[in-house]
């Protein structure tokens, strides 16, 4: 854990975003942490916490599989699912600054044969449709297909939900398109693109987007769900043609560094990756979230919406910024608050555990700024 000096904590209250840095007690929150992980069953968590540039808190809990003893660290890899959804959104952001796309741009103007079955959709849906879930489609996280434009001729067939831009619909399919109109505006996989763009100028050296190359790192953990009450391991999944929706294998130290470039403008370790305006354009409330979401991340909420790539809703008078992800095994959930730059990141290798993340991350935010 990095210590504070005085002159860092005396920039920090000049700025106006001092927090209770000693208030995060290390020995307390791992006891808190420890009970939660028993109480619920889990077997493996781990957990960091950011504010500006520093990593206060890193630290992994329980055990990689049910049943043996290697210990969880915070170098140990998950499933990061639709955590990915940022990743792409950002790389939209960035195409968006080069000039490339406009959040505007119909799906049409890059994607010629895409049609779906209401001419007037076809003709409107956008970029920004995508990335914020609006589109409408129902059932299309099921479509299946070997290479993403595989994907394309089917959408005709799928219903759009209500009213147009109105419902929350096929989360995965949404960001797979997104990612394949950068692929057809760059010229290169989504895949290299999220490397080289991304991983490689964050330092993000243990993060994959290849299940193989993922399962190689010596480090990882083994989803788990429950079954007649027991928490029984389970595979990892290979998103495949749906990776730009939730393709992503991280672990806290390297998403502590994605962390970072959301709080500090668009810049990591002085190096400028997006731009401070495109990040806060992002981070603008488009539309109103599902009641799912803010049962998933945050109960307390007065109102829980949709931005570019994150969902953003309030907590004692602050605006935070969220992602989950959720596969059958494993469940992630990133919190930011940008005007305390704070940052929690936190997986766990079992599903559905939204309830615990809860109580762990709004401990640690209570310590900090109350």
């Amino acid at each position: 854990m990095k210590v504070f000096t005085i002159a860092t904590i005396f920039v920090f209250i000049l700025s106006g975003v001092f927090v209770n840095a000693q208030n995060l007690n290390g020995t307390k929150l791992d006891d808190f942490i420890d009970t939660i992980i028993k109480q619920n069953k889990i077997p493996g968590l781990s957990i960091a916490v950011v504010f500006h540039d520093s990593v206060m808190y890193a630290k992994g809990f329980g055990i990689k599989k049910a049943g043996e003893s290697d210990p969880v660290d915070e170098h140990t890899l998950f499933e990061a699912v639709s955590l990915t959804k940022s990743f792409t959104a950002i790389l939209m952001g960035m195409l968006v600054e080069q000039g490339k796309i406009k959040w505007t741009d119909p799906i049409v103007k890059y994607i010629p044969d895409f049609e779906t079955n209401e001419d007037f959709v076809t003709q409107r849906l956008t970029i920004q449709d995508l990335l914020t879930l609006r589109s409408g489609f129902l059932g299309g996280d099921k479509l299946s297909g070997s290479a993403r434009m595989e994907l394309v001729p089917q959408i005709k067939n799928l219903k759009i939900a209500d009213s147009f831009r109105l419902s929350q619909t096929s989360f995965n399919l949404n960001y797979t398109l997104a990612g394949l109109i950068a692929e057809i505006v760059v010229g290169e996989s989504w895949e290299n693109m999220v490397k080289s763009q991304i991983f490689s100028p964050l330092q993000m050296s243990e993060t994959y987007t290849n299940i193989t190359a993922a399962l190689s790192f010596k480090n990882t953990s083994t989803p788990h769900y429950v079954k007649n009450g027991n928490t029984v391991p389970t595979q990892w999944i290979d998103f495949g043609i749906y990776s730009p929706a939730e393709g992503i294998y991280s672990n806290v130290i390297d998403l502590a560094k994605w962390i970072k470039l959301q709080l500090n403008d668009g810049t990591f370790e002085n190096h400028s990756i997006i731009k401070s305006g495109t990040l806060a354009d992002m981070q603008k409330p488009q539309n109103i979230a599902m009641d799912l979401f803010k049962e998933y991340f945050n109960p307390e909420a007065n109102f829980m919406t949709m931005g570019t790539g994150w969902f953003i809703s309030d907590y004692k008078g602050l605006k935070i910024i969220q992602m989950g992800g959720l596969s059958s095994g494993t469940s992630n959930l990133i919190t930011i608050i940008p005007s305390k730059k704070i940052g929690v990141i936190i997986q766990a290798n079992k599903g559905s555990v939204f309830d615990s993340f809860v109580k762990i991350n709004y401990k640690i935010i209570n310590d900090l700024i109350l």
